[in-house]
């Protein structure tokens, strides 16, 4: 983590599209499951569109039945 700043964000989430390059870097206050798939929501889907498929880490964050329920219902292939 890195040092909390004013409004109060500790982590970063970088999303990177690896057909265009495109990063989306994201700051957050914690790196909890909901706080992960609500930002991957909301940031990336929402504004570009499902993904065929995202690639994780195998991070507590990314590996939760939060995050395989939203693959399912979005449709993308989650790998971690």
């Amino acid at each position: 983590p890195f040092k909390r700043t004013p409004r109060e964000n500790q982590y970063v989430l970088c999303i990177t599209d690896y057909f265009t390059r495109w990063v989306t870097a994201v700051a957050l206050p914690d790196c909890t499951a909901q706080t992960t798939a609500y930002t991957i929501f909301t940031e990336y889907i929402c504004r570009y569109g499902a993904p065929m498929s995202i690639l994780t880490d195998q991070g507590t964050h990314f590996k939760n039945q939060l995050m395989e329920s939203m693959a399912q219902l979005i449709g993308y292939n989650h790998i971690l």
